[in-house]
Parts: structure tokens; sequence; C-alpha cells
């Protein structure tokens, strides 16, 4: 126990010797008890060690001139670049009165994405207020358009001749039934597809029917709807009639007549031959009409790829309409006799009409 307190004396001493002079601190160590060594082997092994002598303490005038000259090295030039560089590189203090940015000043996760107030949210916008519906606009809008359809279909609805003011005057022409055509039989051509020109169907189904309120006045004698070759003939004052008519192929003629409530007369005739050439050729022939005066002018009518021809003879308040064409194989005459009060509109009506069936 004595032993301890005389080794740890040496230590307390020790302590005040570092920050003072070195001449007290070599006098402290003068006035130091000399300690025993506890064994030979410690004390062999303490002279061994070389002592290094202490050196005086240097100025600190001195000591801040090595420090500057030491600065002034390649390596020290270096680390202060590197020290200036990352002070540069640190994040300023934002100005007075402007709120930092952070995790509180950027996007949901501190990520930067846009800026946000430091002190809160957006300012929330109010709503604007639901203005009414204008349904009294609405109504007005569907009134109208229902009333302007309503109008327009009472407008379009009826036939224009039965609308006040576009009524048009009537021009005498005859209201006819839907025109239809025979049946052919089976393998049989019509006129267009056969190469001659023929119509393989009965003749007599081919006649123009009587318009609505016409009466047959039987003024055209017949037989089963047939008229004879010999008044057939007379139906042209040509000599060469009856010579032409064994020439071209004649084959029969078909006849209708009606009167209208008008006082007007028509009578159709429908002269076929063996062939289209044949019945172009007869037309020649057969356009000496009966009762047309010799010279009287010629009128012609195209209807579409025909060709119509008539005269018009008047007998004091009369007036009669000659007519003739060849259409296919048939020779097609017409005579319409009216009142000089009727135009010419019903005539051309007819003729119309009986062509189209012919081709």
């Amino acid at each position: 126990m004595p032993e301890q307190e005389e080794f740890a004396a040496p230590a307390a001493a020790e302590t005040p010797q570092q920050d003072g002079n070195p001449q007290q601190r070599d006098a402290a160590t003068d006035q130091q008890p000399a300690v025993a060594p506890e064994s030979t082997g410690v004390a062999q092994r303490d002279a061994e060690v070389p002592q290094v002598p202490q050196q005086a303490s240097v100025p600190a005038a001195e000591t801040f001139q090595e420090e500057s000259v030491q600065t002034d090295s390649p390596l020290t030039q270096t680390a202060q670049a590197e020290v200036l560089q990352a002070e540069a590189l640190q994040p300023q203090a934002p100005p007075a009165g402007v709120p930092p940015f952070g995790a509180q000043g950027m996007g949901a996760q501190g990520t930067g994405a846009f800026p946000v107030p430091a002190w809160g949210a957006w300012p929330a916008v109010e709503p604007k207020p639901k203005r009414p519906v204008p349904w009294r606009w609405i109504g007005a809008v569907v009134t109208a358009a229902a009333v302007g359809a309503g109008c327009a279909f009472a407008v379009m609805a009826p036939r224009r001749t039965d609308l006040p003011g576009l009524q048009t005057a009537s021009d005498g022409r005859y209201v006819f039934a839907p025109l239809t055509l025979p049946t052919l039989a089976a393998g049989q051509d019509v006129p267009s597809a056969d190469p001659a020109g023929r119509h393989l169907a009965d003749i007599r189904k081919l006649l123009l029917p009587a318009p609505q309120g016409a009466v047959s006045d039987h003024a055209v004698t017949l037989t089963d709807g047939w008229l004879s070759q010999s008044d057939s003939l007379k139906l042209t004052v040509a000599d060469s009639a009856r010579m032409d008519f064994g020439q071209y192929g004649w084959r029969h003629t078909a006849a209708e007549s009606w009167k209208t409530s008008d006082g007007a007369e028509t009578k159709i005739y429908l002269l076929q031959f063996s062939s289209q050439a044949n019945a172009s050729t007869a037309e020649t022939t057969l356009a000496e009409m009966t009762g047309v005066p010799t010279g009287a002018a010629t009128t012609t009518l195209a209807l579409d790829d025909q060709i119509l021809t008539y005269f018009k003879v008047s007998h004091g308040s009369t007036n009669t309409w000659y007519g003739i064409a060849s259409v296919r194989d048939t020779v097609l005459e017409i005579v319409y006799t009216a009142p000089s009060s009727v135009g010419i509109a019903p005539f051309r009506q007819e003729f119309s009409l009986q062509t189209e069936l012919l081709e």
C-alpha cells in the first residue's frame, strides 16, 4: 500500500509541468524524489531505450510562420480549392422575407417537382354559382321547331295542284291508268333484243287503253279487235298501198277508238309488218294519210330517239291532228279530232304514251 501511494504522487506532480516554463519544468524535475525501481529487468529495459532530448518551446510567431510556409505547397493549395468549391456548392440562406424551400416547399415528397408556399396549401377557390337552366328558352325553341316541321309537312303532303296559288291551269291532258306490258312466253325476246325488231307479243295488248271518263264509240269496225285488210288500205291514199302491203310483209292491224268528255275523238291504228326495216319503208307509203290535204304543213315531234310526224287540219270549229311514226316492226297512226277549244296537249300525250308501249 505505501508503494502505490508513492507511485501516484509523481503523476499528480507531472500535470502542472506541461504548461510551465522549461526552466521551471527542469527545476521541478530536480525536486521529485527518486523512486526505487521495482525490479532489475525494468531498470535494464529503461536503460536500453535512448533518451530523446526535449525541445525548447517555439514562440507563437515562429509557429505561424511555419504554417504560412506550409500552405504554399501544392497539396495545401488543392485542399483550399476543394474547401472553396464545397462552400460555393452549399445552399445559400434565402433573403429576408422569402420562405425557404424544402420538403415543405417542394413537391409532395420533397423532390422539387413544383414549389408550394411553405406557409400552407394553395388558397381554396370558391366554386362559381350554378346558372339556372333557361327552361323558357328551351321550350320556345322546341315549340318553334315543332311548328316549323308541322307547317313543312302540311305544305308538302298535298299535291302541288291542290294548294292555293300553286294550282296549274289544266292543259286538257287526260288521266290514264298505269301502263303495263303483256307477259312474254318463255324464251321470247323483247323487240329491242330481237334482231328484226319484232313484237312477239299480241299487238292488240299493246294498244293504249282509254283514259278515265272515255267511252268507246265503235267508230272503227273491228273483228275480234283486228281491222280488216281492206279497211287498213283505206288509211292511205297511195295507189301503191296494196302492192306495198304485200311486198313489205303486212301481217295485221289492231285498232281502237274512244270519245272523251271534252268532245274529242281518238282513233289509234297499229299496222304490223314482218320486220323493223319493212315497217320503216312502209311508213313512206302510209304517210299519205287519208284526210290530209296535199301539201299540208308537216310538224315533227322528237320523243327520246323517236321522231313523230303529224299534220293539223282545221274544219270550222274543229281541228284534226294526223300523226304517224314507225316503232320497231309496227307503223303507228293516230287521228285526233277535237273542238278548237281543246289544245294539242292531249294529242301529244296519247302519241307519247302509245310510242312508249311499242318500245
